[in-house]
């Protein structure tokens, strides 16, 4: 019976030395008499992880929690700056309903010389367009003594605007080209 007996504690010494190995528990042959220290042991390291890993799942959704928030601000904020851009893009006037303010001194093509004293706007590049009509807004261009009046109507214009002016007297020259071809 005694044999029996030490058996069984022998086996319970073992399993708790597997379990304590599993869990990372050093045990030096402890006495089989102390089988039931390794296992209250093993019990308290089960518990403490158990604890720790519920502890780092709450940081966890804390941390998530404001980067989702942050994500949502940013977000919004980008929604709210492409919904001005649309606005602004659906509300400019294209570049041929600007042009129809120039009409009467380029011409419908861009080929007549304002008032006699102008420069043939067909033909000029995009970036020298753009750099004339800012100087006019600005009030710095005065080539022919036009300067004055050209500011007046180039003052009003957006950066958009100028852009969208400045392309659509582009495509007269395209137009010229095909004309010609």
């Amino acid at each position: 019976m005694q044999r029996k007996e030490t058996n069984v504690k022998y086996g319970q010494y073992i399993l708790s030395v597997i379990v304590a190995g599993m869990l990372g528990i050093s045990v030096f042959a402890a006495p089989l008499d102390d089988t039931q220290k390794v296992q209250t042991g093993s019990k308290k390291t089960i518990e403490e992880t158990k604890e720790a890993a519920k502890k780092l799942a709450e940081e966890t959704k804390d941390v998530a929690s404001e980067l989702k928030e942050g994500a949502v601000e940013a977000l919004q904020k980008a929604h709210e700056k492409v919904s001005q851009v649309v606005v602004a893009e659906s509300t400019s006037p294209t570049g041929e309903e600007l042009y129809s303010k120039c009409v009467a001194c380029h011409g419908v093509d861009g080929t007549k010389h304002a008032l006699g004293k102008s420069a043939v706007i067909t033909g000029q590049s995009v970036d020298s367009l753009i750099k004339k009509l800012k100087a006019y807004k600005a009030g710095t261009r005065n080539v022919t003594g036009l300067g004055a009046f050209m500011h007046k109507v180039a003052a009003p214009l957006g950066e958009s605007e100028i852009l969208a002016l400045a392309a659509y007297i582009d495509t007269f020259k395209q137009q010229k080209e095909k004309k010609n071809d």
